[in-house]
């Protein structure tokens, strides 16, 4: 294993690379992705995805940890994020937290996202029948370490199963899976700016009652560099119904 001693000193959380199978730019893109909300938080099942009508703004707090691996040791972040209706069924949502790792500087993360409705597919020929959703989403996301600004982004085409039928106050379980194209920017004070563009998979399930304006997350988010591991987390959301 080599050192990424400028990664390291810049973002305070690289650790180590293979220098056959790992790149310095790989492990930058997983670190700003990791450090902001684009992939270090798990993924909001908004009202998009859930196929509910959101009536008001809602807000989430939510936390993400990632577990140590070559190129990174562990992390914790926390945040809160507002989501806001956009249309029928369009959210925008803004966050603002800290990404905390076991060694080093904690740091600011922002972002912004937004997601919409592409299509619904019925998976039967009944009136209540579920739906297969495809969305698309993007995320937009900074964090400041110490020495160092990290910029990330993704585009994704969410899908969700949809139950629809049943009692209003029954509770509903929304499992949902998002690929997406993830890209992230290491740009260090002293040194040389590095960025890569990542497959990601994210996903996880949804619960949530339509009489209640409290539901839950449970979610992920992978990106697929050599050495790196995958955020788990939760979200409690507050509101919207």
């Amino acid at each position: 294993m080599r050192k990424l001693s400028s990664l390291a000193a810049a973002a305070m959380i690289v650790v180590a690379s293979s220098a056959s199978a790992q790149t310095l730019s790989d492990a930058a893109a997983y670190v700003a992705l990791m450090r902001t909300a684009v992939a270090g938080l798990p993924p909001i099942a908004t009202s998009t995805i859930l196929g509910d009508r959101q009536d008001g703004a809602a807000f989430s707090v939510r936390y993400g940890n990632v577990s140590a691996g070559d190129i990174s040791n562990s992390l914790n972040n926390f945040t809160a994020t507002a989501v806001l209706p956009a249309g029928g069924a369009s959210t925008i949502s803004l966050t603002a937290g800290a990404s905390a790792p076991s060694s080093g500087s904690s740091a600011l993360v922002l972002g912004i996202a937004g997601d919409t409705r592409l299509t619904d597919l019925p998976m039967s020929d009944g009136a209540n029948s579920t739906l297969l959703r495809m969305g698309l989403n993007g995320e937009f996301g900074y964090s400041h370490p110490t020495s160092a600004h990290l910029l990330a982004g993704s585009v994704g085409l969410p899908f969700s199963l949809i139950t629809r039928g049943g009692s209003r106050d029954a509770m509903r379980f929304v499992p949902f899976i998002t690929p997406a194209f993830g890209f992230g920017d290491l740009n260090p004070d002293v040194g040389t700016s590095r960025s890569a563009m990542k497959f990601m998979l994210g996903g996880g399930v949804g619960l949530y009652n339509p009489t209640s304006s409290v539901a839950l997350n449970l979610a992920f988010q992978h990106p697929f560099v050599d050495g790196g591991t995958t955020q788990f987390g939760l979200g409690l959301v507050l509101g919207g119904r």
